[in-house]
């Protein structure tokens, strides 16, 4: 059952001993501010057979009255059977990131409000996947958010490094103490009313920056005004299953590469060539028989040409070539040292249904061309937004 917590019970005790047993992950809080929060009866603990097997303690602000999730702990011999979402209720969710070892990286706690989700507890592990980790539950909690149509999302939680650098990198903005973003469906071209916060720049002055940022705050409505450089980019389809976040098992290259496919931001390696960023991409995957196809979209936001030694070691944790594959991709300039070109890329959707080669070639007339899907191809965006649609539908 659920019971409120008051200084000098046993409970009480209880609650102390397992904040100060899991202090890593829940941070530091003073013993005077859970004291004074068992004295406002925003202690509630989940008891069974007179044991305490997890707490929440919560947090009002004084200004709004809104209640945030201070701290969220489970005993850890009792974790996965639902304690946690007892201990929040009203309605809320708890969702969980946690690798296949059993080790949890992630944790967020929402519930519904009038017009709004407010995130009430986002949480991420240390270790060398705090970012990622961080990065795939807020953009896991929007997926769930937008199931239900169009919202605005409040993280309403004392966020600290690397959650608010995830947060951020996520599209969300900083108001006050909270982060806000919204979930917006819908497709809109130059012939559509621009969203209000676009407006005031018009479709004659949107730039691929503008479009990137407002993707990203606006998730997972798009904005194709034709005048964003785009390209098409063939990739072997064993590398698109872990960097483009496909469904199929691909278990070795996960195993070799964990953080690359749990990252949100990924890198893929070509022959030297002069690209322009902020720009999109279209996934061509080749070899993948029934999978394969234009298969994915994404933002390519920043490109790098170097000695391959060198973009191997600065950008390893964000692909899945090893570096003889990457100076496999290099070429050699006039007899000079050889320079390869590195592709980072974010905000990457795989399509519901791959787009197979006949049907790319009818909606984009220049796919025709022989050996067109070879090599990196600048394309039209609105060429872009036709694969999207139908890849999407």
């Amino acid at each position: 059952m659920i019971k409120e917590v008051r200084p000098g019970t046993h409970e009480y005790e209880r609650v102390i001993e397992l904040g100060n047993a899991n202090s890593v992950t829940l941070g530091f809080l003073p013993y005077e501010a859970i004291e004074q929060a068992a004295v406002d009866g925003r202690v509630l603990a989940f008891v069974d057979d007179g044991e305490v097997k997890g707490y929440a303690l919560f947090g009002k602000r004084v200004r709004t009255g809104d209640i945030s999730l201070t701290h969220l702990c489970v005993d850890r011999d009792q974790r996965g059977q639902g304690i946690a979402g007892l201990a929040i209720a009203n309605g809320g969710r708890v969702e969980r990131l946690v690798a296949q070892t059993g080790e949890a990286l992630a944790l967020g706690a929402m519930h519904p409000k009038q017009t709004s989700v407010a995130v009430t507890a986002l949480r991420c592990a240390p270790g060398p996947l705090a970012y990622s980790a961080a990065r795939q539950m807020v953009h896991h909690l929007r997926a769930i958010v937008g199931q239900s149509g169009p919202v605005s999302v409040v993280v309403d939680d004392q966020t600290r490094p690397p959650v608010d650098q995830a947060l951020r990198d996520e599209g969300f903005r900083p108001e006050g103490s909270a982060w806000n973003a919204i979930v917006r469906t819908g497709v809109l071209g130059p012939r559509d009313p621009l969203p209000q916060e676009l407006e005031h720049v018009g479709w004659e002055r949107l730039n691929a920056h503008l479009v990137r940022d407002y993707e990203r705050y606006a998730w997972p409505s798009k904005v194709f005004s034709g005048q964003v450089a785009s390209y098409m980019v063939p990739i072997k389809h064993e590398y698109a299953r872990v960097i483009l976040g496909y469904d199929e098992p691909q278990g070795r290259l996960i195993e070799l590469n964990p953080r690359a496919a749990a990252s949100r931001d990924n890198a893929y390696y070509r022959s030297p060539r002069t690209l322009e960023a902020p720009a999109r991409i279209i996934w061509w995957v080749s070899g993948g028989g029934p999978v394969g196809g234009m298969r994915a979209m994404s933002w390519l936001d920043e490109v790098e040409t170097g000695h391959p030694s060198r973009l191997y070691r600065k950008y390893r944790h964000y692909g899945v070539l090893d570096e003889l594959q990457v100076r496999a991709a290099a070429s050699q300039m006039g007899g000079g040292s050889p320079k390869a070109t590195v592709m980072l890329f974010s905000q990457t959707e795989v399509f519901s249904e791959p787009v197979p080669i006949s049907r790319a070639r009818q909606l984009c007339d220049s796919m025709s061309r022989t050996g067109f899907f070879q090599t990196t191809q600048a394309i039209d965006e609105h060429a872009v937004r036709r694969f999207y649609e139908e890849g999407m539908s």
